[in-house]
This record gives C-alpha cells, sequence and structure tokens, in this order.
C-alpha cells in the first residue's frame, strides 16, 4: 500500500470591489487525504538550475502531486496547495495559509483511462517575484 499525505487546497473567489473599483477575493480551502507526493529528488528539479523545473506561472516546481481518482474538489488551476502531514507551507494561522502555500502550475486535469488509483497529476512550487 502506497503511503499518502492529506493536502489543503486553496482557491479564491471574488468577494466583491473595492472603493477603485478593482475586485477584491476571498480564499477558502478544501483538505484531500490519500495524495501521493513526491519531492523533485533525483531530478532536474534537484538542481534548481534547469528550464526543465520552471513552469508557466512562474513556478519552480518543488513537488509533483497525484491526486486520487474522484476528486471533486475545486478547480486546481490557480490554486495554491499546503502539504498538511510534513506542515509544509504551514507558516501562518490557518485563516492565512494560502499566503504561505505552494503554487499549482498549470491547469491539472484527470487523465483518462487511468489504470491507478491516482488520475490526476500536479505540480506545485514556490512563485519567483
Amino acid at each position: 500500500m502506497a503511503l499518502t499525505q492529506t493536502v489543503r487546497v486553496w482557491t479564491r473567489s471574488e468577494s466583491g470591489t473595492d472603493p477603485m473599483g478593482e475586485p477584491m477575493y476571498v480564499w477558502t480551502h478544501v483538505d484531500v487525504p490519500g495524495v501521493l507526493v513526491r519531492t523533485g529528488s533525483g531530478t532536474d528539479m534537484e538542481r534548481g538550475d534547469s528550464a526543465s523545473d520552471l513552469r508557466p506561472d512562474g513556478v519552480r516546481v518543488s513537488f509533483t502531486l497525484a491526486f486520487p481518482k474522484g476528486y471533486d474538489g475545486p478547480e486546481l488551476r490557480h490554486a495554491r496547495v499546503t502539504l498538511l502531514d510534513t506542515r509544509y507551507g504551514m507558516d501562518l494561522d490557518e485563516s492565512e495559509g494560502w499566503r504561505t502555500a505552494l503554487a499549482v502550475s498549470g491547469d491539472p486535469l484527470p487523465q483518462v483511462p487511468c489504470p491507478t488509483h491516482w488520475d490526476m497529476i500536479c505540480e506545485v512550487g514556490r512563485t519567483d517575484g
């Protein structure tokens, strides 16, 4: 049996506008158990100097996550993720945890067909800038 972790997926939604007419957002989260977490160990990600670890949106990939089949949580595009079991990205209190969470790279979608219990691969990491 594979070792899995619980991750917290943070998403934002527009909550109104400020006095200047600019959108304001509120962050909410959902905890997802059974996620496989792989670090960049042994790959180009470990070196940190390769273009292969730099993904869209300025995200430098630190972890690859495999979400279990049947994940029905929020869309992962533009989301952030906290690794709860390792407390990675939990520098602030729970309501502000999105600030230190890892950014999702790209737009992860389920892969069909998939013979394993995990059908969606998601790369996450810190943003530069």
